[in-house]
């Protein structure tokens, strides 16, 4: 996980997919939108990609909930590509981890207290 999480701050999303089980779940709870597989991830990088010129991830804090699970605290900011806006906000990702490998992630923008809760931690 620590390896996706350093990939990502570096702004390189591609190379970390190696890391995500074939089964992998990513969701997306504010909108509830998921995607399922290395397929639907590379989905997800392409929306991603397509919506923003630029993108930074910044990790505060990094919890072990418990061997399986773990949140990650920080934020992230991004440009539209079509507005130009810039947009800077707090995310918690909350990992499943199974045989060293990520089989889920939710993505928690803009909900920090909801990312503890979901990890069972009191912010």
């Amino acid at each position: 996980m620590r390896q996706l999480i350093d990939h990502w701050e570096a702004g390189e999303f591609a190379p970390a997919l190696s890391h995500l089980h074939p089964d992998v779940v990513v969701v997306n709870q504010v909108s509830g939108r998921g995607f399922e597989g290395r397929g639907g991830v590379r989905r997800f990088i392409g929306d991603w990609e397509d919506s923003f010129s630029e993108w930074s991830l910044s990790v505060d804090e990094l919890l072990d909930c418990s061997e399986s699970r773990h949140l990650v605290v920080g934020r992230v900011a991004s440009t539209g590509k079509k507005t130009g806006g810039r947009l800077d906000r707090p995310l918690g990702l909350l990992f499943g981890m199974q045989d060293g490998l990520i089989v889920r992630i939710d993505a928690f923008v803009n909900r920090i207290d909801e990312a503890y809760a979901a990890a069972g931690l009191d912010r």
